[in-house]
């Protein structure tokens, strides 16, 4: 607290020997003397039917558009007041009536991720009380002067207590006026910032009043806060403290009312102390409502939410209308509804301010549709706000209703029979069709011609319920098929930014909420308990529904986008990204107000609309500050349970093609967030393909699976926590290798450093592709042995080569093994390897190593006059002077790097540590024999 501000800090320690003003002491002062006070007994409400908040001690804080909401409640151990306010206060229509229905009022848990506010500081020395001349702004002797000779009498302490009365009945605005001096002292409180320290000296709560003590967030929720919320709620804590201290004073008055005589100087000092703490606790809520409503506020007025601007009857300026015209010719905060802006000869547009900018939200999940239950079709209803955001005829038709495109009309000869799941499964089912009912997702119906009936089962959705769905597989065969492209986790990946803050956004019912064309719905019938249903809206199992939801959300998104906001989506799920907190919240108010008004429902269970720079999404969880993405703890315990279950059915013979092929699905989902993992499942989909073809594409038929692809499984449940996490989008280039091979031999030139060499005879005859990305490896294995900790581009004129590398491999086997022994290389020595197709005539310097070789060096001994002289001396252990091609002994040195060489230059190293083969051109024997007595 501000130490500047003293004017309360000594109310209670001025003389107290004048009289307490009746006024103030109505709570005690009863009408009915003939009834004693007894602690918290309980009387009549009548006794408290008049009370209001005095008409000079005005209501603060308000409210502007809905006056009189602030309720000032303080309770006694004896009695409570209730001030109420003018006007009419929530749950209230104009006739004075509670309404059917209300809007959640959001709280203070659902403000999000807001930016930290401090409240709890002074605002200058204008914003504290006025200091008197006496040092204090207002005394004991202020608030307590009156020349009422009946202060000074002996209250009964055996009034009687006092009832709560409903809030929001009373429409009185206030009563009648209290002392002046009363009324300006609780008037300065309530609206500025004051020093309370004084009251707060020695004040504690009694040791049987422990709920007067903030209660703290619980530990294991409180680690899982952001600092910023930490911030926020100790802040809200040290408000509810002080008000929990203005409470301990009316405890105390009402110890001393129990008794037969009343210290009323003790009773003013504590009365004093109430009103002071409870005032300050007034203030500072006030403040901190200003402060959690700005972020919801365009950025351009969040000015006015500073606390330097005072409180009068409103919580902003009153003259907040003049305020914000000053600031952009304003009238409203963000509340304009769609309009359009249409010119002769153009078609309508969407302004800017309209349809994408509706009203200030007052809370991240408080949304216009928040409340209201979903209904089937609802796109429908909301045909005139599509209209505004686009004039494609298929969307606006779709819209109306979606015709399914069949390319011929759907015949059905017999109709298939209801499946019986059991009791337990078939109860679920009855739920399910009776949530469908509700929703009006389906209807009951008669048979008809044309019809076409399909059975229904379940499918486990995630969280252990089930989604019905209809077996359309053979209306399937009807339905025109037709290519379309859909967003991913890789174009999520490739376009988030560093630091970046994000919202997802799930769609309650995404599919039913587009309606099906009433003369296609005869198609979508299934029958259950000998009732017959059809669906009135888009379902699941429908081959088209993807691709029509897609080109739904694809016109929806690219307004969005056009707008500045970098938003994603696929089917029903969302991403929002922003570069701040700030930006993030009102950019997503700016996507879910078009939503609502386009007709989608918000699923507020399944999104995050708290900015996180950690967020999941399509199964991966995005973290912007590492710039990495992992695989959510969950879903790795989904593929180690996978790869446990294959393991358990292969031992028991038991293995079926249809669970390698889900196996092989989370592999290859865990792609972008698993290293190394593209590497790990080739064999697996090999033996699946091949027992697909053994036994006619029948997925339920038994299989096995070889020792490679065994070797696969083990090493996801040995590695798939510790490769877990891999760069979003690796660190800039920072050397490039160029290699080339022809039918003769590879070359490769890195940072200016060149080397190539001939192939052996059964390399020569491989095809040109393998030698292509076999030149890479060489090249690798001869001129980068030393790098490490880098992103290294590889340059290639072989498209073959730079595709398996980039995909960790292919189809083709012999390419694959060597790109895995590239990547195998790679990864030890932390190298993320990039490979680029280019131009043959571009690749010199490689594609001339590649063709051109010094065959000067490639002279031997032959094999048996060698191994005969090992006999007689001794078995070398290193041949100084060869080639990969020409070498008599493993380790070798080369004339230039090569991939198995040992060093690339043998006078270079000291020959002592060897005992070598020496076998060098015959210039430069006089240039060894001096090596050898060097190195002696």
């Amino acid at each position: 607290m501000d130490k500047k501000s003293s004017n309360l800090s000594d109310i209670s320690s001025v003389e107290s020997d004048n009289d307490l003003d009746p006024t103030v002491l109505k709570i005690f002062d009863t009408d009915q003397e003939e009834e004693s006070f007894s602690g918290l007994e309980h009387v009549d409400s009548a006794t408290v039917s008049g009370l209001q908040v005095p008409n000079n001690v005005a209501k603060k804080g308000s409210n502007d558009s809905r006056r009189g909401r602030d309720i000032t409640k303080q309770k006694s151990s004896e009695k409570e007041i209730v001030a109420k306010g003018p006007g009419k206060g929530p749950g209230m229509n104009l006739k004075g009536k509670a309404p059917l229905k209300r809007k959640k009022v959001p709280g203070t848990s659902q403000t999000g991720n807001l930016p930290e506010i401090d409240c709890m500081q002074g605002q200058g020395d204008d914003e504290h009380l006025e200091e008197p001349s006496e040092g204090y702004a207002y005394s004991m002797h202020d608030i307590f002067s009156s020349t009422d000779p009946n202060d000074n009498q002996i209250i009964n302490a055996d009034s009687a207590g006092i009832e709560l009365p409903r809030i929001f009945e009373d429409q009185t605005k206030f009563s009648d006026p209290v002392t002046e001096s009363l009324a300006q002292f609780v008037n300065n409180a309530c609206t500025r910032k004051a020093d309370i320290s004084k009251f707060l000296e020695g004040k504690q709560v009694p040791s049987n009043c422990k709920s007067l003590i903030p209660p703290t967030i619980n530990t294991e929720i409180w680690n899982c806060l952001y600092s910023n919320i930490q911030q926020r709620d100790r802040s809200l804590q040290e408000a509810q403290k002080i008000l929990g201290l203005s409470i301990v004073p009316m405890i105390e008055m009402a110890e001393i009312l129990k008794g037969n005589q009343i210290d009323i100087s003790k009773f003013k000092q504590l009365l004093t102390q109430s009103i002071a703490l409870a005032s300050n606790a007034f203030f500072e809520i006030n403040i901190k409502r200003r402060y959690f409503i700005r972020p919801y506020v365009s950025k351009k007025f969040q000015q006015l939410c500073s606390a330097s601007y005072p409180i009068e009857e409103h919580l902003f300026p009153n003259d907040v209308g003049k305020r914000m015209k000053e600031i952009n010719e304003a009238s409203q905060i963000n509340r304009q509804r769609p309009i359009m802006e249409i010119k002769q000869g153009q078609r309508p547009r969407l302004q800017s301010q309209g349809l994408l900018q509706r009203k200030v939200l007052e809370s991240k999940v408080s949304f216009d549709n928040v409340n209201i239950p979903f209904q089937a079709g609802s796109l429908t209803k909301k045909l005139q706000n599509w209209q505004l955001l686009t004039e494609d005829e298929w969307i606006l038709n779709a819209i109306k209703g979606y015709k399914i495109e069949f390319f011929k009309t759907p015949l059905q000869f017999s109709t298939p029979k209801v499946i019986d799941f059991g009791q337990d499964r078939n109860d679920i089912v009855d739920q399910e069709v009776s949530e469908l009912l509700r929703l009006g997702a389906i209807s009951q119906c008669e048979h008809e011609q044309g019809e076409f009936i399909s059975n229904i089962f379940l499918v486990t959705k995630k969280g252990g319920k089930f989604r019905p769905v209809v077996n359309l597989k053979k209306l399937n065969e009807f339905i025109e098929y037709n290519h379309f492209k859909m967003e991913n986790i890789e174009t999520v990946l490739k376009s988030i930014k560093r630091n970046s803050y994000f919202v997802s956004f799930d769609l309650q019912n995404a599919y039913f909420s587009l309606a099906i064309h009433p003369s296609n719905r005869k198609y979508l019938k299934f029958e259950w308990n000998e009732k017959l249903y059809k669906f009135n809206c888009l379902c699941f199992g429908l081959s088209c529904a993807p691709r029509v939801f897609t080109k739904l959300m694809k016109v929806i998104f690219a307004h969005i986008r056009r707008l500045g906001i970098s938003a994603f989506y696929y089917i029903d799920d969302s991403l929002l990204e922003a570069d701040c907190v700030e930006k993030c919240l009102n950019q997503s108010q700016i996507i879910t107000s078009m939503m609502s008004d386009l007709g989608f429902y918000i699923n507020y269970e399944k999104s995050n609309l708290i900015p996180s720079t950690r967020v999941i999404y399509l199964g991966h969880l995005i973290d912007s500050v590492e710039f990495k993405v992992y695989l959510p703890d969950e879903k790795i315990e989904k593929i180690l349970k996978a790869c446990l279950d294959v393991i358990t059915a292969t031992s028991c013979g038991k293995l079926t093609i249809r669970n390698v092929a889900h196996l092989i699905g989370l592999f290859t989902s865990a792609r972008n967030a698993v290293r190394l993992s593209a590497l790990f499942f080739r064999f697996l989909n090999r033996d699946k393909v091949d027992a697909l073809v053994k036994n006619n594409d029948n997925f339920d038929s038994k299989m096995s699976l070889s020792h490679e692809a065994q070797t696969e499984i083990k090493w996801w449940q040995e590695n798939i926590n510790i490769k877990n996490g891999k760069d979003i989008r690796p660190s800039k280039v920072s050397c490039y290798l160029e290699t080339d091979a022809s039918k003769s031999g590879w070359g490769a030139t890195f940072e200016g450093v060149e080397t190539g060499g001939r192939w052996i005879e059964q390399e020569s005859c491989l095809h040109i592709n393998i030698l292509e990305i076999k030149a890479v490896y060489f090249a690798l294995l001869s001129l980068c042995k030393d790098l490490h900790d880098t992103h290294l581009c590889i340059k290639s004129d072989n498209s073959s080569a730079v595709a398996y590398i980039n995909n960790q491999g292919g189809s083709i086997l012999s390419l694959f093994n060597i790109s895995k022994l590239i990547w195998l290389w790679c990864e030890e020595r932390n190298i993320y390897v990039t490979a680029v197709h280019v131009l043959g005539k571009l690749n010199i310097t490689a594609d001339y190593m590649s063709r051109h070789f010094s065959d000067s060096t490639e002279w031997k001994l032959h094999e048996k006059v060698f191994a005969k002289i090992c006999h007689l001396y001794y078995e070398p252990d290193i041949d100084l002077f060869a080639t990969r091609l020409n070498k008599q002994v493993l380790s070798y040195v080369s004339w230039f790097p090569e991939p198995d060489a040992v060093a690339s230059d043998a006078f270079s190293i000291c020959w002592s540590d060897f005992n070598p083969y020496i076998f060098p051109p015959f210039s430069m024997i006089s240039r060894v024999l001096q090596k050898i007595q060097d190195d002696q």
